[in-house]
């Protein structure tokens, strides 16, 4: 009796339904560990470790994946999460104040745009900062510093980034069920991108380690399979 061998494009198709079931899952599981607010930050940084290790690598199951990364990212990015809305809140306040005097004629009220620069150049290094924490293993200052680093470096890809979350902001505010899965999406790509950034900054010993990380166990599997 033969195996039968399941065609490409069949494969193909399936491998698709299963990658899409597994960015649901994710997105659940980032939904429901968001729910306590202080939670963001952790919850933003599993969700960063589940896509790149199941839905780009085939590595493991996202729901055991996505909670052993939030226990393990918990501290670090709870910290540095918390200290970020504080100071958020702080520029919000600040924002309303100067917009509020700019809106009565005062031109120094103008320092409301500097302010909402320097909030979103915040929540950018942020973002930067839990693909960070998730990636590698470092003090909470150093991610937070070599992330702002990193993000400045790619000012087109950060404009890229907030037409991308503005319009799913904008579209989640019309329809809030586009949460159950937009999220996923936008970080999926935020996670190629930034993937690629942290591999070129890597040294060749760094990168080969990486390489074997990444490894597709798949593919490894079916070269195992010709080869004999």
């Amino acid at each position: 009796i033969k195996e039968k061998r399941m065609e490409p494009n069949e494969n193909g198709f399936f491998g698709a339904l299963n990658k899409m079931a597994n960015c649901l899952i994710v997105n659940a599981c980032w939904f429901a560990a968001c729910l306590p607010i202080f939670t963001i930050g952790a919850s933003t940084a599993a969700m960063y470790a589940t896509i790149q290790r199941n839905i780009l690598h085939d590595k493991g199951y996202p729901f055991p994946t996505f909670w052993k990364e939030f226990k393990r990212n918990f501290k670090s990015a709870t910290i540095i999460w918390l200290a970020v809305l504080a100071v958020s809140a702080i520029l919000i306040f600040d924002i309303r104040y100067f917009f509020q005097r700019a809106s009565e004629g005062h031109g120094w009220g103008l320092f409301y745009l500097l302010l909402a620069v320097v909030l979103v150049l915040l929540l950018l290094t942020t973002l930067y900062t839990m693909g960070y924490v998730a990636k590698f293993e470092t003090t909470r200052w150093r991610a937070f510093r070599s992330s702002f680093i990193i993000m400045l470096m790619h000012p087109f890809r950060n404009l890229l980034f907030l037409v991308l979350g503005a319009g799913m902001i904008l579209l989640i505010s019309f329809q809030a069920w586009f949460l159950l899965f937009l999220p996923v999406f936008y970080m999926l790509s935020f996670v190629q991108f930034l993937e690629k950034a942290f591999y070129n900054l890597m040294t060749d010993e760094e990168k080969a380690k990486e390489d074997e990380r990444n490894r597709d166990y798949a593919s490894l599997e079916k070269k195992e399979q010709n080869e004999k």
